[in-house]
């Protein structure tokens, strides 16, 4: 978990979204943070609109209080396809490794 504002939000991040950006989790914390009615931000893909798999951000009321997570208080922080994939099998991880040696050329292939 990590927290922003004093400890006021919380963030939940996924394991298995290696191609997250710290960036990304960052934008996600400051507009909830600049969104008084938010409870909540989510990382999602924009080619469908879909959950990303990747972080949840949240005001420690929202989660202490239990409140849902997809309402009209949730803020979508769109995230590049590029940095998305939800790696649930093998098939996925695969996937997930070439995404990642197509991002860093340099690194070469980890495999």
């Amino acid at each position: 978990m990590m927290q922003f504002d004093g400890g006021h939000h919380v963030c939940g991040i996924y394991p298995t979204s290696p191609l997250m950006r710290m960036d990304d989790i960052q934008r996600g914390g400051r507009q909830l943070g600049e969104s008084p009615k938010a409870h909540y931000a989510m990382s999602v893909g924009t080619d469908p609109l879909r959950d990303a798999a990747q972080f949840y951000w949240g005001t420690m009321d929202a989660y202490l209080e239990r409140k849902p997570l997809l309402t009209a208080h949730t803020i979508m922080i769109p995230i590049s396809e590029k940095n998305i994939c939800d790696i649930n099998t093998e098939d996925d991880w695969q996937r997930a490794e070439k995404m990642y040696d197509d991002l860093n050329p340099a690194e070469g292939n980890a495999a």
